[in-house]
């Protein structure tokens, strides 16, 4: 498939400083055009397995024959274009993305995210690829590989030993208890050394009248960090409510370790791999006109 396509994308940027990051809002308009982008027409195949072995080589691509086929088991194709609008709608509003971070220089990561595609000049062909499955049985499981007949490429679901795959997960999990218990731990020990200090200090007499005076003048600070939600203050151009400011190196760990995590799962799950990112298909003889544009949107830390 070959396409001509109006794309509108929005996303955000993030240039990283010493402690903060400034976050910019992206838009970008242009018009691309995505050539000899394949697309299986296959019910049995999944899509996933035929795009991660692209791309094909269609350079000397010959007219079509069924005597190709002697002594080969083949099937013919169930679905059409028509069928596939959706899945190249999805394809060209990925590489839409993928396109329009290209464009931008200058950040330390770009991420778009609402992307709005327009094909038009649309061009379909019917084509014959070189393709070999390798399909076995593991356990009670069917699983299938595919390799491309033109570069070899290989790509399949594979098993996974649960046990192993379980001991990973777990040992993830169980550093995350150790970092819980570590915090707890400090913080006890710090509550602990003020709170027999104080009463050190209370004994000795002196304090009687301290403890009057910080009840009487802390309480109100007291009530303050309580219900610091409400309260904020001003860091360069963003208002940071005082709780939030007090618990992000928390809440940044466990977001930290939650991607860890994440990321882990989807290893250990041997999931295919990608398919081929965007300037594997955009026309290189085709100028892309970016209309960019940039606009400052808050601090973070």
């Amino acid at each position: 498939m070959s396409s001509r396509c109006r794309v509108s994308a929005r996303g955000d940027g993030i240039k990283q400083r010493a402690v903060y990051k400034d976050i910019y809002q992206l838009m970008s308009d242009f018009d691309v055009k995505y050539i000899n982008v394949p697309f299986d027409g296959s019910l049995e195949i999944a899509d996933g397995l035929m795009e991660a072995i692209e791309p094909f080589d269609i350079s000397q691509r010959i007219a079509f024959n069924s005597s190709y086929l002697q002594g080969f088991y083949a099937k013919k194709f169930n679905l059409t274009a028509d069928n596939l609008c959706d899945r190249i709608l999805t394809r060209m509003e990925q590489y839409g993305r993928e396109t329009a971070a290209m464009s931008f220089s200058g950040y330390d990561s770009v991420k778009f995210g609402a992307c709005g595609v327009r094909p038009y000049e649309l061009e379909h062909s019917y084509a014959l690829y070189q393709v070999w499955f390798l399909n076995y049985k593991y356990g009670d499981q069917n699983y299938m590989i595919a390799v491309n007949g033109q570069t070899g490429k290989t790509d399949g679901y594979l098993p996974v030993d649960e046990i192993k795959r379980k001991a990973r997960l777990i040992g993830h999990r169980t550093i995350d208890a150790l970092l819980v218990l570590l915090g707890l731990a400090i913080v006890g020990g710090i509550l602990a050394a003020i709170f027999f200090a104080g009463l050190n200090f209370i004994q000795s007499g002196a304090g009687l009248v301290f403890l009057l005076a910080l009840v009487i003048f802390a309480s109100p600070i007291g009530m303050l960090v309580l219900m610091g939600f409400r309260f904020s203050f001003t860091i360069g151009e963003k208002a940071e409510p005082v709780l939030e400011f007090l618990t992000r190196p928390i809440t940044k760990l466990s977001a930290s370790r939650r991607k860890s995590y994440i990321e882990l799962l989807n290893k250990t799950n041997m999931v295919v791999g990608p398919r081929p990112s965007a300037d594997t298909y955009y026309d290189s003889k085709a100028k892309i006109e970016f209309n960019n544009s940039e606009v400052f949107n808050n601090i973070e830390m």
